[in-house]
């Protein structure tokens, strides 16, 4: 009886143990889930939709609470939004779970999901994956698809640097 339970036991665990997945993450997703980001800035640009004279706005995160901020991309697709330095309101959560995270095509667009938008904290939301314009181990920079608005198309380019 012994013995049967055992070849049981055994049989049961390798079986289990051919089921588990291992994750292996890409290099983009290394370099995002690899600690925390923050924002230097973020740039709107835009033009008239028929052609027009672009326009370039480049607004710094200036004000310390906001400056400050860390963004972790967790491994788990988790967005933490980290305040813990100094807060622009109070009382406030120093670390809040902003959203979840994701990259689509080959690692070229990042999905952000925050309450069913596509925003980060001080912006406004938009539609769509972000385009990954640039990603390494110091610097990410995404920028939104184009935004039609009245007589004009806005993107934003959101500027990080590691933490």
């Amino acid at each position: 009886m012994l013995r049967k339970t055992s070849i049981y036991l055994a049989v049961l665990l390798g079986l289990s143990a051919c089921n588990k997945k291992e994750t292996v993450l890409s290099q983009r997703e290394t370099w995002l889930s690899a600690g925390g980001w923050r924002m230097t800035n973020y740039t709107y640009n835009t033009r008239a939709a028929a052609n027009g004279t672009p326009i370039q706005l480049e607004f710094i995160t200036g004000r310390e609470c906001e400056a400050d901020d860390v963004y972790r991309f967790e491994a788990t697709s988790k967005l933490q939004w980290d305040k813990s330095g100094t807060l622009c309101t109070t009382p406030q959560p120093a670390l809040v779970e902003w959203g979840t995270w994701q990259l689509l095509d080959q690692d070229t667009k990042l999905a952000i999901n925050h309450q069913g938008n596509v925003q980060f904290p001080y912006t406004g939301a938009v539609t769509g994956p972000l385009h990954i314009r640039e990603l390494n181990a110091t610097t990410m920079l995404l920028e939104t698809p184009e935004i039609q608005a009245r007589d004009s198309i806005m993107t934003y380019t959101y500027r990080f640097v590691r933490q």
